[in-house]
């Protein structure tokens, strides 16, 4: 080869290796001043280098030394990785060297150990570096994996560990399942062997030790575990070791939601022969047990375990601790059960009026008194208020003054239930409108005039309290009524206008001084005009029976009017001839005005100035058989032609209003008035059920063959089966009756079909 072809070869070769080591140079003193963006830059290009498995060895060895002088994660990650390639020529350098980098490096060795290929690199650094490397491993001590917990533990021997006392060494014990020796190391070891309840098959072993050590930091770790059936026994023999200075740690997981938990707690407890002490610690033993009689009995200390239990979900628990509230009754429990009743709880708040009633103070009273008006409350409230007993007088009597009706009621309710006696007039008559005693006030007199006058305010008991005004007779009464009655609903008027018309003459010039004012109410003040029964009413009720008048007040002054009787009859009949009545209310208030006016109408159907209509009518209010017949009479012949059609119409609804009385009347006018029939026939068909029997009756007794046709034609019109053998009977004895029984039968027929 040409000499200076070879000098040029070395010269070039030298020049290229003084400029890389120039450049590791230049790296490793820019890495201190330059940016971080070149520092990263750097070192990507090192990692680069070192990684290029085809670079000289020397290239690689040299970017291998700068990366462990730099220590930055990227570096370090790299490095780490790179101790699997144990055919790299690097890799005994690159062992021997990592340990070297210190603290830094030992996170990712101890990451390199979970890969099986790096562990024997790592074994031999752990060799070489000595017991102090024992900590790379402690990690995978507690690892799910036996095996790697038993390739730790060779590691730390290997590396000339010794076990002392402390976390590490306990560690090391429990990964070889001599927990027994974790013992002597005492509270360093008890975080390792709680730890290790997750990863061991068995937690006899590690349970054991941290009972022997007596530690109470394990005490929530051992009662978690304890909630399977399988550890629960070990768990309470280990809690038994610790004796009493545990239950400090137990009481409190006796208010814990886990009924679980609770229970465990209760059976290591038990198997402590605990006694609890009447303080908070008791209580919640004796809740936990659902002894609440026990917890009743330690009292005041017992009131906030209690309390606690109210802001749980269970509503059975939640009862019973406002019971065993209300037996310890002292004035926090007390103020706690207020509260209570005021919650949207609606179990809760039934409990907590129950333990009010066994609180007797004034300030429990004063609480029940106050939900009398909330219904589903009341019954309860009102039993308990009558288990207190006479500490619940004072706040109930100032309640019976109350605006709210439902509420005096109540409170009167409760009241009476106490055996309560008024004391005075004033008591008795606030007692009486609750109770609604209306005679009891009626017999207090002046004494209770003012509050029946402020009681015919209420729409629900004005008319009793009117009732009550006029039994007692005083002077005001009148007025005081007259006035209440504006503007109420039209059932309190009719009540309080019942109450007038018991007042007689001595209201009605006042009901007829009201009648003439605009906001009258009409309807009732007429009614209360006709109870009075004095005549002075007849001639203002009069002025109503007329088509001006609406027709509900025509009705109810008719009425009004057949409670005065005959005064009003003649009175009417005088005020027909002079105006115009309407027909059916005028009738209707003769006809209500009793049969003893009967005579005077039936004469009054031979006078033509009478409307012969409105007396028809009238007598079919009378309903009794001689009215019937004066009814008959002016519907057949000439008569029935004189008064016309309407006349006929009116006393044919007069006969069906009267019913089974004119029956009878009706088929002997069959019998007298052949050539009426068309006239009486439908009255009977309209009576049907009614006038079956007597028809048939008549049928079998008459003598008539054209009353037996015309009663023939009516059964079968009326369509009853139950004629069906008389005629047949009659068409038998009577073949002339033969046609007219099949026209009667086929009509019957039909109806049933």
């Amino acid at each position: 080869m040409n000499p200076i072809l070879v000098a040029v070869i070395i010269i070039a070769f030298i020049v290229t290796v003084v400029g890389i080591a120039y450049a590791l140079a230049s790296s490793s003193r820019e890495s201190e001043t330059a940016p971080q963006t070149n520092v990263g830059k750097k070192t990507k290009e090192l990692i680069s280098t070192f990684q290029n498995f085809s670079a000289p060895v020397h290239l690689r060895s040299q970017a291998m030394e700068a990366l462990l002088s730099i220590t930055s994660p990227e570096a370090l990650e790299v490095l780490t990785e790179a101790i699997s390639h144990r055919d790299d020529p690097l890799w005994v350098d690159l062992v021997t060297k990592l340990p070297n980098v210190g603290a830094p490096i030992h996170p990712f060795l101890t990451k390199a150990f979970r890969s099986t290929i790096s562990r024997p690199a790592i074994l031999r650094m752990m060799q070489a570096v000595g017991p102090n490397s024992a900590r790379w491993v402690e990690p995978y001590l507690n690892d799910p994996s036996l095996k790697t917990q038993h390739e730790a533990v060779m590691a730390m021997e290997k590396s000339g560990w010794i076990p002392g006392k402390d976390a590490l060494s306990a560690a090391y014990w429990i990964a070889k399942k001599e927990y027994l020796t974790c013992v002597s190391i005492g509270e360093q070891a008890v975080l390792p062997l709680m730890a290790s309840l997750k990863n061991v098959d068995s937690v006899e072993g590690p349970v054991m030790a941290l009972g022997l050590i007596g530690d109470l930091r394990a005490g929530p770790t051992l009662l978690k575990l304890g909630q399977e059936q399988r550890n629960r026994n070990l768990v309470i023999r280990t809690f038994s070791k610790w004796g009493e200075q545990c239950i400090p740690i137990l009481v409190p997981e006796l208010t814990n939601p886990d009924d679980g938990i609770r229970q465990l707690v209760l059976e290591i407890l038990d198997s402590l022969n605990w006694n609890p002490a009447a303080n908070e610690a008791g209580a919640r033993f004796w809740i936990a047990k659902k002894r609440w009689d026990k917890c009743a009995d330690i009292g005041s200390p017992a009131v906030k375990p209690l309390q606690e239990i109210l802001e749980q979900k269970d509503s059975g628990l939640k009862q019973s601790a406002i019971q065993t509230l209300g037996l310890i009754g002292s004035e926090e429990a007390l103020n706690i059960l207020l509260k209570t009743v005021t919650e949207p709880d609606a179990p809760s708040q039934l409990a907590a009026v129950l333990a009010l009633g066994c609180i007797k103070q004034t300030e429990a009273a004063q609480g029940l008194v106050k939900v009398l008006n909330i219904d589903p409350l009341a019954p309860t409230a009102i039993r308990a208020l009558t288990n207190l007993g006479s500490i619940a007088i004072p706040p109930l009597t100032t309640e019976l003054k109350s605006n709210d009706l439902k509420m005096r009621n109540r409170t009167a309710e409760t009241l009476k239930a106490l055996k309560w006696d008024p004391p005075n007039p004033e008591d008795k008559a606030y007692f009486f409108i609750a109770t609604q005693n209306w005679d009891g006030l009626a017999q207090l007199g002046a004494s209770a005039l003012d509050l029946l006058i402020t009681e015919l305010d209420r729409p629900e008991t004005c008319g009793s309290a009117a009732e009550a005004l006029v039994k007692i007779g005083d002077e005001r009464a009148t007025n005081a009524i007259l006035t209440a009655m504006v503007g109420k609903p039209n059932y309190a008027q009719l009540a309080m206008a019942d109450a007038l018309g018991k007042l007689g003459a001595r209201s009605v010039e006042a009901i007829l001084v009201a009648l003439e004012k605009d906001n009258a109410p009409v309807l009732p003040l007429v009614k209360a005009l006709g109870l009075t029964g004095d005549p002075r009413a007849i001639e203002p009720l009069i002025k109503y029976l007329t088509t001006r008048t609406p027709m509900p007040v025509r009705e109810t002054a008719a009425e009004a009017l057949g409670e005065l009787g005959l005064p009003a009859v003649d009175a009417i009949l005088n005020t027909m001839t002079n105006s115009a009545l309407e027909p059916r209310s005028t009738g209707l208030a003769l006809g209500r005005a009793s049969r003893k006016t009967r005579e005077r109408l039936i004469d009054a159907l031979n006078y033509k100035r009478y409307d012969m209509q409105i007396i028809v009518g009238a007598l079919g209010q009378i309903q009794d058989v001689e009215s019937a017949r004066a009814i008959i009479s002016v519907m057949h012949g000439g008569d029935g032609a004189r008064y016309g059609a309407a006349i006929r119409t009116t006393a044919q609804e007069s006969l069906v209003e009267i019913g089974l009385k004119s029956v009878l009347p009706l088929i002997d006018a069959l019998a007298n008035y052949p050539a009426d029939q068309a006239i009486f026939t439908p009255v009977l068909v309209k009576l049907d059920g009614i006038s079956v029997d007597a028809l048939i009756s008549a049928l079998k007794n008459s003598s008539q063959s054209w009353q037996r046709q015309s009663i023939i034609e009516v059964l079968g019109n009326i369509g009853e089966r139950k004629a069906v053998n008389p005629l047949l009977e009659i068409q038998n004895a009577y073949p002339i009756h033969k046609n007219h029984v099949n026209e009667a039968l086929a009509k019957i027929q039909k109806a049933n079909s």
